[in-house]
């Protein structure tokens, strides 16, 4: 059909059209055409991954057999549905969480499952190709006992996703996820709460709770001991412009810092390449070169754990495979928050780019008053899980 790619760029850029968009495509002849199953398939595929990556998951929105494996992964996690995984990976993920409920989630991260098995699940290697054993539902599943929620967590809930809110850049074509919102809400509130020894602890902390959401693979890959491709031991390339020069439409905005930008010193590089690409590029040659940058976050911590020179660091040195800038932006909501204030993005900012451009990422929010207390116990594993599994069965409904 002449409006599918139209329809599919609608869901992949997040349009706030892309609702309307499908209900009008369900009452069209070739969506009702018997014949039309392949056409159907597809665009109830796009359509649900954009209600599920925007939480919409109410029931006359999204379908759960028309979920990736990733997706089915996540809410058999946090308890919505009862699905063994196919993936052996998702198996051993979830075998390795149902088996820690009741550990304390400062103790709780993907990276002890091995270096092995992060590198190739990162990589997407097949897992059969790499051996992994394959484990039936009795060795992964495990009865979970009921258990009231916390009442610090419950009375706090909306608190959480205001403040979870706070990370949401104000530009089209980033989801909008309420219940991301409480996840980091939560990660951010109880972190607050806890003393850490390290800089490192804290990102452990922080990254352990971003963990949880299965679609997004958030490790520190620092823990591989192999060479790397290319005689790098990693690199990361987030692109503003593909190769034909067309733009990655939510980081658009972000080409406006890099204008006679000079970067000589940074970890992280704006590459204009002679193919019309525009890109940022972290490499780093060794597992010492990596080592080195956490020495050097490690002693600004000790001199003020939320500097502005610490954050900057952070967003430079794209330690983690995803999700090193949504980290940057808990520690920014974080420094404000022990100051009786949130934060807003600005339209069309992003601090992460902008600092990574060498300027004052203090410029991309405005803040307002927001004073709040709130006593929370050591999280334990099954409380996160429970209060997410709460927080989507009553979309759901």
């Amino acid at each position: 059909m002449a409006y599918l790619k139209d329809f599919i760029e609608h869901c992949v850029n997040n349009s706030t059209e892309t609702m309307e968009y499908y209900d009008d495509i369900t009452i069209t002849r070739e969506f009702n055409t018997p014949e039309m199953e392949e056409f159907r398939k597809v665009i109830n595929s796009q359509f649900n991954k954009f209600c599920f990556n925007n939480g919409l998951f109410q029931k006359n929105r999204l379908r759960f057999e028309d979920l990736d494996p990733a997706q089915k992964a996540f809410l058999t996690l946090i308890g919505v549905i009862n699905e063994a995984p196919k993936n052996r990976y998702y198996q051993h993920i979830l075998k390795y969480y149902f088996s820690r409920l009741d550990s304390k989630m400062e103790d709780v991260k993907l990276e002890n499952l091995g270096i092995n098995f992060m590198d190739n699940y990162y990589q997407d290697l097949p897992p059969i190709y790499v051996k992994l054993p394959k484990l039936k539902w009795n060795e992964i599943k495990t009865n979970r006992a009921e258990r009231t929620l916390p009442q610090s967590l419950l009375k706090h809930v909306r608190d959480f996703i205001i403040i979870g809110s706070s990370i949401q850049f104000n530009i089209d074509g980033f989801p909008r996820n309420e219940m991301l919102y409480l996840l980091y809400g939560l990660a951010i509130c109880s972190a607050l709460t806890k003393t850490f020894n390290s800089f490192k602890e804290l990102i452990d902390y922080l990254k352990s709770m971003v963990q949880l959401y299965l679609p997004t693979k958030c490790f520190n890959p620092i823990a591989d001991e192999k060479e790397g491709v290319n005689d790098n031991y990693y690199n990361l390339i987030t692109y503003l412009k593909t190769k034909d020069g067309k733009y990655n439409y939510r980081y658009k905005p972000a080409e406006k810092y890099f204008e006679g930008n000079d970067q000589k010193d940074k970890n992280t590089k704006f590459i204009r390449g002679e193919d019309k690409s525009e890109y940022l590029l972290t490499v780093y040659k060794t597992k010492e070169d990596m080592i080195k940058v956490w020495d050097k976050l490690e002693e600004e911590y000790k001199k003020d754990p939320f500097s502005d020179e610490l954050i900057a660091m952070w967003f430079d040195g794209q330690l983690l495979t995803r999700s090193t800038c949504l980290i940057g932006c808990m520690l920014i909501v974080m420094k404000h928050l022990k100051k009786g204030e949130r934060i807003m993005f600005k339209p069309d900012e992003m601090p992460d780019w902008c600092s990574i451009a060498g300027k004052d990422f203090n410029s991309t929010f405005e803040t307002k008053e927001m004073k709040i207390e709130m006593e929370i116990d050591d999280l334990r594993l099954s409380d996160v899980l429970d209060l997410l599994k709460v927080y989507v069965l009553n979309v759901r409904k």
